[in-house]
């Protein structure tokens, strides 16, 4: 059959964000970077176990994000905006 991709995509809230960014439905990630809008790697964390993180970013500079997640099934990607 065909997995439906959104229901093992991940979620960011919120966004825009001040200080903490929520990821939810972590299933089975090995690694989360944050990149700025320039593609420079600003971040990398290790998730742990669980499906859910909550990561600091009041020391980032106000922009725009992406944020990239990985596993076994691949990478998923998502942006954020930092206020």
């Amino acid at each position: 059959g065909i997995e439906d991709e959104d229901a093992t995509k991940f979620v960011l809230f919120p966004n825009p964000v001040d200080n903490e960014l929520n990821l939810n439905n972590l299933n089975n990630s090995t690694i989360v970077e944050i990149y700025n809008i320039t593609g420079q790697l600003v971040k990398t964390i290790d998730p742990g176990v669980g499906t859910s993180l909550t990561i600091d970013v009041a020391g980032l500079q106000t922009g725009v994000y992406f944020v990239n997640v990985h596993s076994e099934k691949g990478v998923q990607s998502s942006k954020f905006i930092k206020n």
